[in-house]
């Protein structure tokens, strides 16, 4: 809107010099065109200035909003980003890492335990006997209920 009334003081300024110069636009004198274009084209400006004052503080406060949104919703967004990777572990196998799975087993032993360190050390050890180990055991008993 700025822009607008600027353009159309702009093009008053204009049409006061045409009819200064030219006598066949005498009927227009009696109107003051250059006046109304100075005001226009200062209001314009001055639109524009406050219109850029404005758009910052405004830009600023919906920065604000948003992030108090997006950190009022984070429990609720971690809640279901851990429920899908528990019900679904091949989700989780596209982003993470070995060390995030690292990081997540050790959490879930620390909580679950209550003790930082003991769970870290645990997790560290069962994660190395089973890489390190030969071969995997398997259950050589026949299934109950009728088998060999």
């Amino acid at each position: 809107m700025a822009l607008l009334v600027f353009g159309v003081g702009v093009a008053l300024l204009t049409l006061a010099r045409a009819v200064g110069n030219d006598p066949s636009w005498d009927w227009l004198s009696f109107w003051p065109l250059g006046e109304l274009g100075e005001i226009l084209v200062a209001a314009g400006l001055l639109g524009t200035w406050v219109d850029l004052l404005i758009s910052r503080d405004r830009d600023r406060a919906m920065t604000e909003n948003n992030r108090a949104v997006q950190l009022a919703l984070m429990p609720d967004t971690v809640d279901t980003v851990l429920r899908a990777f528990a019900a679904k572990p091949n989700d989780m196998k596209r982003v993470a890492t070995p060390e995030f799975l690292d990081q997540l087993a050790t959490s879930a032993l620390t909580l679950r335990l209550g003790d930082e360190q003991f769970a870290r050390e645990i997790y560290e050890e069962v994660r190395d006997q089973a890489i390190r180990a030969p071969e995997r055991w398997h259950n050589d008993r026949a299934p109950r209920g009728g088998g060999l």
